[in-house]
């Protein structure tokens, strides 16, 4: 196979990414649209709090809600969860607010002192040493009147709700759990559809401007590359011509030995680890490219990619004597002299 080959393959990669992109662009915007309606579905099928305590059967883990005149804490868990009485013209319900949402409702009632706040969360059991702080609650807010614990299901039922000042979207509730589960895989396919439509987009670009047929440098190029004396980085995605470099990353570019000033590798790590290498490729023209990501996790991968990245250098240093080699300060001292032409 022709070198120039892996330049169209390239070119037909990009386009396929393209495709994909815009595809799971259109099935995350589906899926979002579905999550929306799921959104509704479960406010739809939300029961008020009271029917919930009336009813009968399963009563725990139902999505409800209630419209209350104000509420009054009477315990905490730990510093994080705060139990409260809140009531409405008719009844008093158990409630619990998570401390760092409770100025937000609280606000509400400052905001709607005229007008009803509605809570929505999910319903659970009352733990039975909540009862007797709820008991002593009441009593201590309307001091002129007894409760006991014998008055305590006629009160407030069996039933608490667990607000959450975001529990409809993140609920347990089947119908809220389908459509955060879908919102987020649409979130999720957006960014990865986004990426491959506008990196394949503009690569396409890239590749269907270098491989015109019309575009002369493109066809020096590309003549270079099938040169019997061209060698074939498969690995580096780097095709070495008798007289230019052509690299075939996400973008193509064809690059003239005599205008390659300086060469380095660089290693990179992740938590101190090397996971990969690759060649800095420094331009008399001020560029800095970088192409043949070398594997260096483990030791033959290393020496591998120490030897490969060797080899490249070298064809490098073949067509341009004066090349600089390796990262100093030297190096970079005389390559800025040699960009701004001091030298």
């Amino acid at each position: 196979m022709r070198n120039s080959e892996y330049l169209y393959h390239e070119e037909r990669k990009a386009g396929r990414n393209v495709l994909i992109g815009a595809g799971l662009l259109g099935l995350a915007v589906l899926l979002l649209v579905v999550g929306f309606f799921h959104f509704g579905d479960a406010k739809k099928h939300a029961e008020h709090l009271n029917d919930v305590i009336l009813s009968e059967g399963e009563k725990t883990g139902k999505i409800a809600y209630v419209d209350v005149d104000g509420f009054f804490q009477f315990a905490s868990y730990g510093d994080d969860l705060g139990y409260y009485i809140a009531y409405d013209e008719d009844f008093f319900y158990i409630v619990t607010i998570l401390e760092k949402d409770f100025d937000h409702f609280a606000g509400q009632f400052d905001e709607n002192s005229d007008e009803m706040v509605r809570l929505w969360g999910y319903t659970q059991e009352i733990p039975s040493e909540a009862k007797s702080y709820a008991v002593e609650g009441m009593n201590e807010e309307f001091e002129q009147e007894v409760m006991t614990m014998s008055d305590f299901t006629d009160v407030f039922g069996d039933i608490m709700l667990e607000v959450r000042r975001t529990s409809y979207v993140t609920g347990i509730g089947g119908y809220m759990k389908t459509a955060w589960l879908e919102s987020c895989l649409s979130v999720v396919l957006f960014l990865i559809g986004a990426v491959l439509f506008f990196g394949g987009r503009s690569s396409k670009k890239s590749y269907d401007s270098f491989l015109d047929a019309d575009n002369r440098d493109a066809s020096w190029f590309l003549e270079e590359a099938d040169d019997p004396e061209s060698v074939l980085d498969e690995k580096g995605k780097m095709i070495f011509g008798p007289q230019s470099l052509i690299l075939y990353n996400e973008k193509p570019e064809g690059i003239e030995y005599e205008d390659i000033l300086w060469v380095y590798v660089t290693q990179h790590r992740t938590n101190g680890i090397p996971d990969f290498s690759f060649l800095n490729i420094c331009l008399k023209d001020g560029r800095r490219l970088s192409s043949g990501n070398r594997r260096t996790a483990g030791k033959k991968n290393r020496e591998a990619a120490e030897e490969e990245h060797n080899e490249a250098i070298a064809r490098i240093q073949k067509r341009n004597p004066e090349l600089l080699i390796g990262y100093t300060e030297k190096n970079e001292e005389v390559y800025q002299e040699r960009v701004h032409g001091e030298i």
